[in-house]
């Protein structure tokens, strides 16, 4: 059990507990966790990141369209901008500003 563990990189404990319960419940299915499910899986937030590294000028809301189009599940902004800050990235809000003539 200890190889294993090391293997997939966590502790010795959660082997030995998942082992159990497969000898007693013939099953390892994940136990019922409190709090409000995520609203992307893993495979989500690689696609937000990577959207955003293709194209640094997209916003988070067009991220988000973008996502929702391909997933086929409506996820807000607000999701995107914390997928991003845990990708190292940040929140796309583009400054639009007026470009300075030499009138001004």
């Amino acid at each position: 059990m200890t190889s294993v563990a090391a293997g997939f990189g966590i502790a010795h404990s959660i082997v030995l507990r998942l082992w159990r319960q497969f000898q007693t419940t013939g099953t390892a299915l994940r136990r019922f966790s409190s709090g409000r499910p995520r609203g992307t899986t893993p495979a989500d937030d690689r696609y937000i990141v990577l959207q955003a590294r293709r194209n640094r000028r997209q916003t988070a809301g067009e991220i988000a369209r973008h996502t929702t189009q391909a997933t086929g599940r409506p996820i807000s902004r607000f999701t995107v901008a914390r997928r991003l800050h845990g990708g190292d990235l940040f929140a796309r809000r583009p400054v639009r500003c007026v470009h300075l003539t030499p009138t001004h």
